[in-house]
C-alpha cells in the first residue's frame, strides 16, 4: 500500500487461497495492485479432463477472485490454452547450458526434462513441456506492449469458476456482462455457476513463443551470473 497505485502486481502461480484471503483481510488491496494468474483452461484441464489445477484445489477462492468488483479491469489471466503453446523444446533446454553449464543452468535444464518426462508420458506431448508460471509474469511485465515482439494478445472478458458437479473447477468465459445462456464461442456448461459478475479479465489468447525464450533466457543470463549454486 506504500506504493503508487497500480504500480505494485502480484503473480498467482497456485492455488488462490493466499490470494483470496488477501482481498478479504485486505479489501483495499484489491484496487490498489494489478493481478496476474497463472491457471484455469478452456478447452483442456490438467487434474481432470474440465480442470487446471490451480483452480481446481481451491476453486470456491478463485471465484471469489473473479468476482471482486475492485479487480475488475486489473487481472490478467495465462490460462492452460496458452502457456502450452510455450514449450521448452530440446533446443531451448540445449541452450540452457550454454555458453558453460554451471549449477544453476544444469538445474533449471534437470527440472525441464523431469517436466518433459512427465508430459511426454502423461500427456503426450513430446516436443517438450509446457512453461506455465513464467507466462504469467510476462504477461505482468510486458502486457503494456513495451516489449512489443512478444506479441501478446489478449481478449477481455467475464470468468466463472464452476463450483460443484463434474465439472468442478472448470473455467467458462463469456462476454463482459452476459448470462452462462449465452456464453460465447458455445462454451455453455452444465454445473453450478456464480452469476453475472460484470468483472472484466484480460484473458491471454498468444505469445510468440521464439520472443518468450529470447527473454527468458536473457533472465537466465543474469540469473546465472549471480547465483550462490555457482559459487
Amino acid at each position: 500500500m506504500a506504493t503508487a497505485p497500480g504500480t505494485c502486481g502480484l503473480v498467482v502461480t497456485g492455488t488462490m487461497t493466499n490470494a483470496a484471503l488477501l482481498f478479504a483481510a485486505f479489501p483495499e488491496t484489491a484496487g490498489h495492485i494489478r493481478l496476474s494468474i497463472m491457471g484455469g483452461g478452456f478447452e483442456v484441464g490438467n487434474i481432470t479432463r474440465f480442470a487446471e489445477f490451480n483452480i481446481y484445489c481451491d476453486p470456491e477462492a478463485a471465484s471469489s477472485i473473479f468476482t471482486l468488483p475492485a479487480l475488475s479491469g486489473k487481472i490478467l489471466l495465462a490460462p492452460l490454452d496458452l502457456t502450452h503453446t510455450v514449450l521448452a523444446t530440446a533446443a531451448v533446454r540445449s541452450t540452457l547450458l550454454t555458453p558453460t553449464p554451471t549449477l544453476f543452468r544444469t538445474m533449471l535444464h534437470d527440472l525441464l526434462m523431469f517436466f518433459a518426462g512427465t508430459y511426454a508420458r502423461v500427456f503426450g506431448m513430446t516436443t517438450g513441456p509446457p512453461l506455465h508460471d513464467p507466462v504469467a509474469v510476462a504477461a505482468l511485465l510486458y502486457e503494456d506492449g513495451s516489449d512489443p515482439a512478444l506479441g501478446f494478445e489478449w481478449e477481455e472478458c467475464s470468468i466463472e469458476i464452476i463450483l460443484q458437479g463434474e465439472q468442478l473447477g472448470k473455467t467458462v468465459m463469456w462476454p463482459v456482462g452476459a448470462a452462462p445462456d449465452n456464453a460465447h464461442d458455445g462454451k455453455k456448461v452444465i454445473g453450478e455457476v456464480v452469476g453475472e459478475s460484470g468483472v472484466r479479465v484480460k484473458v491471454g489468447k498468444k505469445v510468440n513463443a521464439d520472443e518468450f525464450w529470447r527473454v527468458m533466457l536473457a533472465a537466465v543470463d543474469v540469473s546465472d551470473g549471480v547465483s550462490p549454486l555457482n559459487v
